[in-house]
């Protein structure tokens, strides 16, 4: 099948190595050939009895002498960027290079810390007011996650959140979150700032839980807090994964007053009929369509429309990314919306906000 391009030999499983000797000036040609060879031979589906197949690959390359002079070496490296194929886009070649190692180091220490970082009260919550744009009344804040570990220092969520849904450990990051948010509720009732509401992302791990609708109901319950003050967010994404069992959960949870938002719209899998499907009360615009829009007249249409069907849909709208006193005059000349962002207020830690909270409820 490889012919002239090289040897293949099965290393286990699902494995394959393909050993190739090629001069350096003809690497790029005969490697981009072999590629092409590989996606032509897996374009039609394998019969297995009466069973089509579709079966997909993902490939990594490591040279000798440039990644490694021993077996074990080439091996490993081409390993490192074979991941990195499935994780992009499968069906591709990926070659190594040296960030590839690093960043796999960087990923194996915040796997290995994230164990244990709830035990051990390694997070924290910072909260961002949202406030009605034409009222300028507060709403509520978003509850973001923080994490500063002994041994990495601060740690960026971006860094570490989609490990976690990859480990698992992000079910019991999400409850401490939920948990966290709930006494942060009963406190603002306390400071008599009684109609706070908070939005709390969900991930869509989370959401697939058998027993996720049922922790949330008791989370709250415990702490007294009232359905309505939550509200939870779920990225554009859940639309096309496990959209029944999404549906029924999202569902659910509704049915008993809590509001369900769709986070940073517009930048994910878009959908107009999975909008009208989903049992959704909110649409958060995401901040880069917020960015130079008094200037970008495309993202000023963009906008306008989303804000129209957002009406027309009886759904509320959150927009993201608001630093300017020109973009929050703006939003409250054309919508009737919550807004977000620096101009508000950054994201603080909880007595900060209590006081901003205050100050924009009086």
């Amino acid at each position: 099948m490889l012919e002239p391009y090289g040897e293949l030999y099965r290393i286990g499983g699902d494995e394959f190595i393909i050993m190739t000797i090629f001069e350096k000036k003809d690497k790029d040609n005969k490697t981009t050939d072999l590629i092409e060879l590989l996606a032509k031979r897996f374009e039609e589906p394998v019969q297995i009895e009466e069973a089509p197949l579709d079966i997909s690959f993902s490939m990594g390359l490591a040279s000798y002498p440039y990644d490694g002079t021993k077996a074990d070496e080439l091996l490993k490296k081409s390993d490192i960027a074979m991941y990195r194929s499935k994780a992009t886009q499968k069906g591709t070649l990926t070659v190594f290079n040296d960030n590839m190692l690093q960043n796999l180091t960087k990923r194996k220490e915040i796997t290995e810390m994230l164990r244990g970082a709830v035990d051990n009260n390694e997070f924290y919550l910072h909260f961002q007011p949202q406030v009605y744009v034409q009222e300028n009344m507060a709403w509520g804040v978003e509850a973001l996650i923080r994490w500063n570990n002994p041994k990495l220092g601060f740690v960026s969520p971006g860094d570490f959140i989609e490990i976690a849904e990859e480990g698992q450990e992000i079910i019991k990051i999400g409850q401490w979150v939920l948990e966290e948010s709930c006494k942060f509720i009963k406190t603002c009732q306390n400071e008599e700032s009684k109609g706070v509401k908070i939005s709390v992302n969900i991930s869509p791990v989370q959401l697939i839980q058998e027993n996720f609708v049922d922790l949330v109901f008791e989370t709250l319950d415990r702490y007294d807090v009232d359905y309505s003050f939550l509200e939870i967010e779920v990225t554009e994404s859940i639309m096309v994964e496990s959209y029944e069992v999404i549906y029924s959960t999202l569902s659910k949870l509704r049915d008993k007053g809590i509001k369900v938002a769709i986070d940073d719209f517009g930048t994910g899998y878009s959908s107009l009929s999975y909008l009208t499907k989903l049992p959704i009360d909110t649409i958060k615009i995401d901040k880069s369509f917020v960015d130079d829009i008094e200037r970008d007249s495309r993202k000023k249409h963009l906008v306008t429309t989303v804000i129209e069907m957002a009406k027309i849909m009886n759904l509320e709208l959150v927009i993201e990314g608001v630093e300017t006193k020109k973009q929050y005059e703006y939003f409250a000349s054309i919508a009737s919306a919550r807004v977000q962002g620096y101009y508000i207020a950054k994201p603080m830690p909880k007595k900060q906000v209590l006081s901003k909270l205050k100050e924009l409820t009086n």
